[in-house]
């Protein structure tokens, strides 16, 4: 009988001890839980219009990038992020309730071709005309006698007729005088001389409304004016630089002159224009 008490005891016990073992298992069985995740991007410095890829692991050492969403100084980004400004950009990730490291993205500004380069940023140009104003006298000989003809070279977002340009540059050009005493057509040879700088407004706000206030400045014509136009320019305005690539669209040449026009040379239709009257006056006979 106590041989018989014995081993039941020793059941009981050894049904508990494998009814506790089981309870165990149970209570840390199920998938694991990430605690954390790591935000990390392919390059920390691009330039403007390009993109940076964002890659997003948990503690679990899985990929969890498609399920994550991404954020740059507070605002929801994409997973490839294409910057549209120039700047520094704090990147950070969330997936449920975890919420990643910050990664920094420095954005460096490029100047792009057919757009005014200033303060970092490019300002997008479309179309460009060239205004004579007429013969005047450039030269400081004290005779009082035209030398020169006066050009406007003038580029814009704008149409110059229907639409009006928010982004405007405008710069002054001198030509030589031919042997009948007219003006030359400007060109990329010897005979036009840049003058001025002579307006310049980006989205609507003016910059330069009178001429003769860049620093160091460099300009070029590459073709003729009277088929296609094709110039560039940097300088410094106020101690901010600014450069211009100009290849695109030109309407044609605009004679605001009463007299001494170039000659074999057609001018289209008026178009609208800022016309700087501190230099005409300065300059115009």
């Amino acid at each position: 009988m106590k041989k018989l008490l014995l081993l039941c005891s020793l059941f009981v016990g050894t049904s508990a001890l494998v009814s506790c073992s089981s309870s165990d298992d149970d209570s840390s069985g199920g998938d694991p839980v990430a605690n954390s995740i790591t935000l990390t991007a392919d390059v920390t410095s691009i330039e403007m219009g390009s993109s940076v890829n964002l890659t997003v692991m948990n503690d679990l050492d899985e990929n969890v990038t498609g399920t994550s969403t991404y954020y740059a100084n507070g605002a929801v980004i994409s997973q490839v992020f294409t910057p549209t400004a120039a700047g520094s950009y704090t990147i950070h990730a969330e997936n449920g309730s975890l919420v990643s490291n910050t990664v920094t993205v420095t954005v460096i500004a490029v100047q792009q071709d057919n757009a005014i380069f200033y303060n970092e940023m490019n300002y997008e140009l479309a179309n460009s005309v060239l205004v004579y104003y007429g013969a005047v006298d450039a030269s400081d000989d004290g005779i009082d006698e035209n030398t020169h003809g006066l050009w406007a070279l003038v580029a814009g977002n704008g149409d110059f007729q229907t639409t009006d340009s928010t982004n405007y540059i405008q710069f002054i050009l001198l030509t030589d005088l031919d042997t009948e005493g007219l003006p030359l057509f400007p060109s990329s040879e010897a005979s036009t001389y840049y003058y001025s700088l002579a307006y310049l407004a980006l989205d609507g706000v003016d910059i330069v409304t009178e001429f003769g206030h860049e620093a160091d400045p460099a300009f070029a014509i590459n073709a003729d004016f009277s088929e296609t136009a094709d110039f560039s320019y940097s300088a410094s305005v106020d101690g901010t630089p600014i450069a211009l690539d100009y290849a695109t669209t030109y309407l044609g040449y605009i004679d605001q002159s009463t007299s001494g026009r170039p000659a074999a040379v057609t001018p289209i239709s008026e178009v609208n224009t800022k016309i700087d009257p501190i230099l005409l006056n300065a300059l115009l006979k």
